[in-house]
């Protein structure tokens, strides 16, 4: 944490403070909390303070003013964004190893007539889990997974968008179906993985569905 800003939440002036994150306005507390008296009347009304008066009950912001109280001292920025960045890189990992293939079929699908189809094949594996997983260090059932878009200027596009995102290993996780089988399973980006059957049936018709899958992987970082 930069001075400059311990210096202007210490004069009083709170329009920078107010603008912080929630863990870096705890950050900044427990500094002054021990700049100002190691052990005295500050710090002890700190330790009696309940942290959700404070505006947070997160157990990692606990940790981080408890190491500084302690005399351990906080974590420091680049500490923390490292952590983060760990973080999101396993959470991001959540899809096995796998390939992507897909062909044009001769076919239209349902509010697409006269338009063909294109049917992406997703193949997996069978393969261990990792700690993203239900079950880590037990083995999860290999798996193909159709998935379907109609073969035009728009299917084309999404086609080019789940490529990406299959790559960055964002469409499959694995997870635990209704017989207790481990199996490789669509994430949390929607795939039209049955030709019919409406939106209920992760078929076609369903004109919602191009901008709901944009808007989730605009979300996922993927435009």
């Amino acid at each position: 944490m930069k001075s400059s800003v311990l210096t202007k939440l210490n004069g009083g002036q709170l329009a920078n403070w107010l603008l912080l994150p929630k863990w870096q306005i705890n950050h900044v507390l427990c500094r002054i909390a021990l700049e100002r008296s190691k052990g005295g009347r500050f710090t002890k009304l700190w330790r009696r303070q309940p942290f959700n008066s404070m505006g947070s009950s997160q157990s990692s912001e606990k940790f981080y003013c408890n190491r500084y109280l302690n005399g351990e001292g906080p974590p420091s920025l680049s500490q923390v964004v490292e952590e983060v960045n760990q973080k999101n890189k396993e959470s991001a990992k959540r899809q096995p190893e796998g390939k992507m293939t897909w062909v044009v079929l001769h076919k239209d699908l349902a509010g697409f007539p006269n338009v063909n189809t294109v049917q992406i094949n997703y193949i997996f594996p069978e393969g261990i889990q990792t700690q993203s997983h239900p079950h880590p260090g037990q083995a999860f059932a290999g798996q193909q997974v159709s998935a379907y878009l109609p073969d035009n200027r728009k299917g084309r596009k999404v086609l080019k968008l789940l490529e990406k995102a299959f790559y960055q290993q964002l469409l499959f996780t694995v997870a635990t179906n209704p017989n207790g089988e481990d199996v490789v399973t669509p994430d949390s980006i929607p795939l039209k993985t049955n030709q019919e059957g409406g939106s209920i049936n992760n078929g076609y018709p369903d004109p919602d569905y191009f901008k709901t899958l944009e808007k989730t992987l605009k979300v996922k970082g993927i435009k």
